[in-house]
């Protein structure tokens, strides 16, 4: 089950705790599907100061997908409830074959660093 984008639905609600409960109550139906599931939401701000979102918080995993001024795209899971996971920022491509993560390709630092993650 994918959900585009959970931004649109924090829109609804004024109130942080409405949008908290909003977010439980979502998260809380997906799961009793017994299905995957993944919402997309989109990042406020980004870097190693960057405040985290209430969906954020109340997910088991996050993944953050990036792209470079010179079209790299990057992906970094931020948070993985339950199973190790490299922290290291990754470049993918997406092909006919879906997401393709390169875990033994290094970035550059000026690459690092033009995504605000030094």
């Amino acid at each position: 089950i994918v959900v585009d984008s959970l931004t649109t639905l924090m829109f609804q609600f004024e109130a942080s705790l409405e949008r908290r409960k909003a977010i439980l109550n979502l998260f809380k139906a997906l799961s009793e599907t017994g299905a995957s599931c993944i919402a997309t939401s989109e990042v406020r701000s980004r870097g190693p100061n960057r405040v985290f979102q209430t969906e954020e918080f109340l997910s088991h995993g996050v993944i953050n997908l990036f792209s470079t001024p010179d079209g790299i795209r990057i992906l970094r899971i931020e948070k993985m409830r339950g199973i190790d996971h490299d922290l290291l920022p990754r470049p993918y491509i997406i092909g006919k074959n879906g997401i393709e993560v390169y875990p033994k390709e290094k970035l550059s630092q000026s690459t690092l660093s033009s995504l605000n993650f030094l």
